[in-house]
């Protein structure tokens, strides 16, 4: 989804939560044109915007460090411990889901973050594992062997 595509979405879902809370009487004043809804841009502090960039301090480096190191990993328990180590922040979690091509949501939790990393790095191997009848065993030979090709 574009910039702009989440900011016309951000603003009907202001829209419709704003109308949702409005009394019968308020919405038939509305749909009668006796009042408007207006839209009003506040500017942004530079408090938040101060907070907003330290949140956002995991570099790319690490980020790719860090999927790197969920991509090896065999266990989703051990990626969970691997993110818990890192002690990361809602935003940095977004950043790295972002970076794995994972759909974040503004409504997603650290926790739905956590699990949909997860899933896009070990989870979905694990699967395919599964559904192919190999074991953990076989898996982690075939895996050393391609390391070896690649090298």
């Amino acid at each position: 989804m574009s910039n702009a595509q989440e900011v016309v979405s951000s603003l009907l879902s202001q829209v419709a939560s704003l109308v949702k809370k409005m009394t019968d009487d308020e919405w038939k004043r509305l749909v009668a044109g006796e009042i408007t809804i207006d839209l009003v841009k506040r500017e942004e502090s530079k408090k938040t915007t101060a907070s907003r960039n330290k949140d956002n301090s995991l570099g790319e480096r690490e980020i790719k460090a860090l999927v790197s190191r969920l991509r090896a990993t065999d266990e989703r328990e051990e990626g969970l411990v691997l993110l818990d180590e890192f002690s990361l922040t809602k935003p940095s979690l977004e950043l790295i889901a972002r970076y794995i091509d994972v759909p974040v949501s503004q409504r997603d939790n650290m926790e739905t973050l956590r699990e949909k990393i997860i899933e896009a790095t070990i989870g979905y191997r694990l699967r395919s594992m599964a559904i192919q009848g190999r074991t953990d065993q076989h898996f982690s030979r075939s895996r050393d062997s391609v390391e070896t090709k690649a090298t």
